[in-house]
């Protein structure tokens, strides 16, 4: 069965693709231009681009979109994750929380639509802490390589890829269950 996959992000397709096409699913990149919407959360962009996208093609259509949340900053940066980090380097996050709650989440929200509007979706968060200092990889890495699972010690950007694609693929695997039935 072949799935189109509405991302430019190279670690989210390759996610999709380590997750689904050992199940016998062939991930397409769909290379459309739809506009992300701004919105305060995560299945809200997902939901938004899937459909728009199964409806301009009309075909079924997944997007996954991925939010950073530090317990110190409710609600911060969230869906607001890439542009933040953009302009906030991993050194400079460490000294803005030094004193307060180093704990977090990443919400990574999967939407699949159908071009009559039917949507499925499914969303879990992966509980993060901040490391003390940059990790191996440093700027290459981003916050990744401050940002570890909150059951180990190694940043993300530590992780050999196939681990990364492991914490990352839940979604995947329940849309797999789903479409399989």
């Amino acid at each position: 069965m072949k799935l189109n996959y509405i991302t430019k992000n190279k670690f989210k397709l390759a996610t999709a693709r380590f997750a689904l096409e050992p199940l016998g699913f062939e991930v397409l990149s769909l290379e459309l231009d739809i506009p992300e919407i701004q919105a305060d959360t995560n299945w809200e962009i997902a939901r938004h681009s899937a459909l728009t996208a199964a409806q301009t093609i009309n075909e079924p259509v997944m997007r996954e979109d991925h939010g950073f949340f530090l317990n110190a900053f409710p609600g911060w940066p969230g869906p607001y994750m890439a542009h933040t980090e953009r302009n906030l380097f991993p050194e400079d996050l460490l000294r803005l929380i030094e004193s307060k709650d180093s704990t977090g989440y990443f919400e990574i929200s999967l939407a699949y639509a159908q071009s009559d509007g039917n949507v499925l979706e499914y969303s879990f968060q992966l509980p993060c802490k901040m490391a003390r200092e940059v990790r191996p990889g440093g700027k290459d890495f981003g916050w990744d390589s401050i940002i570890c699972l909150s059951n180990d010690q190694r940043a993300i950007s530590e992780y050999p890829q196939k681990e990364r694609y492991e914490q990352f693929a839940r979604n995947f695997q329940e849309l797999a269950k789903e479409l399989t039935k």
